[in-house]
């Protein structure tokens, strides 16, 4: 038996599949018009229609890119910012101490 078929029918069953407890759902499933849970409905119309939303998807990200955006160093500067903040030479860039970037993306990098 495929892992998804595993999956949809402890599903359909109410169980938390993966935990391995094998113990119902304290939560209700929200029932589709069929009796299956909502969840599986959605994951089912995603399926079918993949291609449209990936296209979709695609669309949306090409279309941000127009005349008006422009390519900055932001990127490479919060990198560095975070690596130097991760290898504990404090918030600097090029040995300088920088203040003019707020620390939170850095800082959120450096953590990874």
């Amino acid at each position: 038996m495929a892992f998804s078929a595993i999956h949809l029918r402890t599903a359909a069953e109410g169980e938390i599949s993966g935990a391995g407890s094998g113990r119902p759902n304290s939560l209700p499933a929200a029932d589709g018009p069929d009796g299956r849970p909502l969840c599986l409905e959605l994951l089912k119309a995603l399926d079918r229609w993949r291609g449209y939303v990936f296209a979709a998807i695609v669309a949306i990200y090409l279309l941000g890119f127009n005349g008006q955006w422009l390519i900055e160093p932001d990127g490479g500067l919060y990198l560095n910012l975070a690596r130097n903040l991760a290898r504990g030479r404090g918030y600097t860039f090029g040995g300088v101490v920088h203040d003019t970037v707020y620390p939170g993306l850095p800082v959120a990098l450096a953590g990874l």
